[in-house]
């Protein structure tokens, strides 16, 4: 019995710690950036700074304004608590509140960050895969030797059910060693699962985006000689390792990133990758039409659709934009520009390239 009462009173002390945890959570204060809807600013107010004062204020008497925001996006920072931030959602014209966060920076080349990096080639032996792709890649380490080498889905060499991501600890170093590994992006830093991949004793990694990322690339500094893929190009790699019984592949610098055997080689004179972006509508119903300039002929642009009609506020619309480009100098960079408008508003995307 004595036991017992013991139990409930431990029980009901550790219920106790944790709903005082949670309150004190709860009154912990942490930054947000607050995207504001412009157009939807309430007639009474003479300008927007005075709309975010007292959009704020109606949610806490001691929070302040950081900064405000008035190019790219309209809004404001501040400092709240959870039950806050929760009372600002819920009042009109709140497009989101974003929670502060610390990115990691990969490199201080600013070209090569913005993943203007060089290409990589891919040579899967088995002469079933034909097909062209490009990845982008930072790596500046001693390449590869070009000779083929073993080539492994990180899912098959892994001890955990989430081998596909190359967590810290998850590959097998018996089945990893000497092999080029593939690993899916997501669950970890990009730049930790090429460490994992090393330290497993893999000689290379081909990052692959799934359906969360498409075929948007971003180019790290890796430890060791990668390839960063979009999600079509992952897919057909990962089906070329399930149809072969021994694929091999080596990833090399300076040329298109190409699956195939044929005579053809890898060195081909045109490059293409797609981007998907997503439009949403802050304003009334609308149709936005597409329109291009380029100083360069070198490459060419295609957005599909090149029109997106919009029925109702908020409503978001997807686009892809395919580049297809022709070889240049290394060095050579040039500029271009994407808009979107409906006669009255524009929506402006700059574009650079860079060849390597």
């Amino acid at each position: 019995m004595k036991f017992r009462l013991l139990q409930i009173s431990l029980l009901l002390v550790f219920c106790y710690a944790y709903a005082v945890a949670e309150e004190k959570n709860r009154q912990f204060k942490k930054t947000y950036v607050i995207h504001m809807d412009r157009s939807n600013m309430p007639a009474s107010f003479d300008d927007h700074f005075q709309w975010y004062d007292s959009s704020l204020k109606s949610v806490s008497d001691s929070a302040a304004m950081l900064y405000t925001y008035s190019n790219v996006i309209h809004g404001f920072s501040t400092r709240l608590t959870v039950e806050e931030v929760e009372s600002l959602e819920k009042q009109p014209g709140i497009l989101a509140v974003l929670p502060e966060a610390r990115y990691e920076l990969h490199t201080t080349r600013t070209p090569e960050f913005l993943g203007l990096g060089k290409s990589v080639a891919l040579f899967p032996a088995s002469e079933a895969v034909s097909e062209n792709f490009t990845g982008t890649s930072l790596y500046s380490g001693k390449p590869l030797s070009g000779s083929l080498v073993p080539l492994v889905h990180a899912a098959n060499v892994s001890n955990t059910t989430t081998g596909n991501l190359c967590l810290s600890g998850s590959l097998i170093p018996a089945k990893v060693a000497g092999k080029i590994v593939i690993c899916d992006r997501g669950g970890n830093a990009r730049v930790q699962k090429g460490i994992v991949v090393k330290d497993a004793g893999g000689v290379g990694m081909i990052l692959t985006n799934t359906d969360d990322y498409g075929e948007e690339l971003v180019a790290d500094a890796q430890l060791l000689p990668s390839a960063a893929v979009g999600q079509i190009a992952g897919d057909l790699i990962k089906k070329y390792i399930s149809s072969d019984p021994n694929p091999t592949a080596t990833i090399a610098s300076g040329v298109p990133l190409e699956t195939a055997s044929s005579s053809k080689g890898g060195a081909g004179v045109t490059s293409t990758v797609k981007y998907t972006r997503t439009l949403t509508n802050v304003g009334t119903s609308a149709t936005y039409k597409v329109s291009m300039s380029s100083e360069t002929q070198s490459v060419k642009m295609l957005v599909e659709p090149e029109s997106l009609s919009f029925s109702e506020q908020y409503e978001k619309k997807s686009y892809t934009v395919t580049f297809t480009a022709s070889s240049k100098p290394s060095g050579t960079t040039s500029f271009a520009r994407l808009q979107w408008s409906d006669g009255k508003h524009v929506v402006s995307s700059p574009i650079a390239f860079s060849w390597t």
